[in-house]
């Protein structure tokens, strides 16, 4: 058996976790993103418009969204940037506005899937 050393030595720093450091950052970023109160709240809103799509077929606007978090535009408008730099919302430009709505990334659903366990295990 080895020992954590001669992985460390064998694969660089941490290398018996066998990740890529690219990896490790991209985890980093999601965690980060995802991790601020008012994306994670702003995904939230954008998961229960999907399961309404019939009621919001275009998702919701810069300014649905901070109406319904309250946020300032500015600050609604940073965040969305924010999440779709990152891939995780996708954007439809109607007239002068502009409608985000989910993008069909696995990660959001690992995340889901986290927050549901999380909440389940509040002991946690």
């Amino acid at each position: 058996m080895r020992t954590v050393k001669e992985l460390e030595r064998k694969g660089g720093k941490y290398g018996f976790l066998l990740r890529s450091e690219q990896a490790d950052r991209a985890i980093e970023r999601f965690l980060a993103i995802t991790g601020h109160p008012t994306r994670r709240a702003i995904l939230e809103l954008l998961a229960y418009v999907k399961k309404e799509s019939a009621r919001f077929p275009y998702g919701l606007s810069t300014s649905d969204i901070a109406q319904q978090l309250p946020l300032s535009l500015s600050a609604t408008s940073e965040h969305m940037r924010v999440l779709s730099k990152e891939r995780l919302v996708r954007s439809h430009k109607k007239g002068s506005s502009v409608y985000y709505s989910l993008a069909d990334d696995p990660r959001l659903q690992a995340f889901w899937h986290l927050l549901h366990v999380l909440e389940l295990n509040k002991h946690l």
